[in-house]
């Protein structure tokens, strides 16, 4: 019985770092992105809340909009304010045609054209609920890159750093084989090596990514020198390895309640 309850307890493991790592990855999020309600041009996307992509339909209509009056939009009227946002977004970019796109947006160039994007502001409940199914998303998703043991082997901290990545980087991100036309170094081939051997140092010194602000690049790089400094058993070890499991376990059932 007591050799049972150990197994029971380690196969808790798992659910006990997905649920914190997601609120730790969610609350990390809204300190590095910030938070606008209102649907606004992050480069050539549309963006809402802490970062997040609309990158179709299907993520707007999952959202709920209010007017003025706090009344929320019908289906209907969300539609056609989202097909008018791309209206928008098409006449904003052509207008931009040959200028520094981020440096122009940042300085709010020709304000009267984003007009219809700033119309309506979508309820937190509904951004909160589009954010924690991104973040699940990307969970999936490097689970199915790197394997789910080798996910399981790293640190928490480490798995929300990773976690930022893909939600910054996208699909392209630790991708072993990528299209010709795919910049190489979105695939972070050398931090994807670093990951697979448990190598935090080299993942510190290769995370840096293009076009974020030092600070956010600093935070994900001390998450990896952190974790460094860790004594971390392998998931899924032998049960010699249990106490330390269980000081993990312990950590973070006290924050995940």
């Amino acid at each position: 019985k007591k050799q049972s309850a150990k197994h029971s307890s380690i196969a808790e493991y798992p659910k006990r770092v997905d649920a914190y790592v997601m609120r730790y990855l969610f609350t990390f999020l809204h300190n590095q992105e910030g938070f606008v309600a209102h649907p606004y041009l992050d480069g050539f996307n549309v963006a809402i809340g802490c970062g997040l992509n609309v990158r179709d339909w299907k993520d707007f209509k999952e959202l709920d909009f209010t007017d003025k009056n706090g009344k929320l939009l019908t289906p209907a009227q969300k539609l056609a304010y989202y097909k008018q946002i791309l209206r928008d977004r098409q006449v904003i970019l052509s207008n931009l045609k040959g200028k520094d796109i981020a440096q122009a947006l940042h300085k709010q160039y020709n304000l009267a054209k984003f007009k219809m994007l700033f119309k309506y502001e979508a309820t937190k409940p509904s951004l909160d609920r589009a954010l924690k199914k991104r973040i699940d998303a990307c969970m999936k998703s490097v689970k199915t890159k790197i394997g789910t043991e080798a996910y399981y082997n790293l640190p928490p901290e480490a798995q929300v750093a990773i976690l930022d990545m893909e939600f910054n980087l996208g699909s392209s991100f630790m991708l072993s084989h990528i299209g010709k036309r795919k910049n190489i170094r979105s695939a972070y081939p050398k931090f994807k090596a670093a990951v697979m051997r448990c190598d935090f140092a080299s993942m510190a010194s290769e995370c840096k990514r293009g076009g974020i602000g030092n600070r956010r690049n600093t935070a994900v790089q001390q998450l990896f020198l952190k974790c460094g400094q860790m004594r971390f058993p392998k998931y899924g070890t032998a049960l010699k390895d249990f106490e330390q499991k269980k000081q993990v376990i312990t950590r973070l059932a006290s924050t995940t309640r």
